[in-house]
């Protein structure tokens, strides 16, 4: 099972996180279950989206970021990690395509998708 978490709330502004949702429609038309946590819209805080992400036990975890939330999608990704260190962490996003070299040193990151993330899979 795939699942896709946003923390994508800043400067009072919540956007729905409208890319990754056109990834998971094409996991679910091709037959591949898929759940979004939107932590950020749902107010969740780490301690929630922890137990969360324990609960569903996602075999691979979908972060996106811009630069603005990068450093809460570095925090989702070590918190994914902390709890399930063979799940896979895919962090996507502007800021990821820009920095991908950098963000690659984080050990709890596994894969950095650039640009067009819609045709990964």
């Amino acid at each position: 099972m795939h699942h896709i978490i946003s923390k994508y709330k800043f400067i009072g502004l919540v956007a729905p996180p409208l890319r990754i949702s056109y990834i998971a429609a094409v996991l679910e038309k091709n037959e591949i279950d898929v759940k979004i946590i939107d932590a950020s819209a749902m107010e969740m805080d780490w301690y929630e989206l922890a137990k969360e992400i324990e609960k569903i036990s996602p075999d691979v975890v979908a972060i996106t970021s811009l630069t603005p939330t990068i450093e809460q999608a570095l925090e989702t990704a070590r918190i994914t990690k902390s709890i399930l260190p063979e799940s896979k962490v895919i962090l996507g996003g502007y800021h990821p395509t820009f920095t991908f070299k950098e963000l690659l040193e984080n050990e709890f990151l596994d894969v950095i998708i650039m640009e067009k993330e819609n045709t990964l899979f």
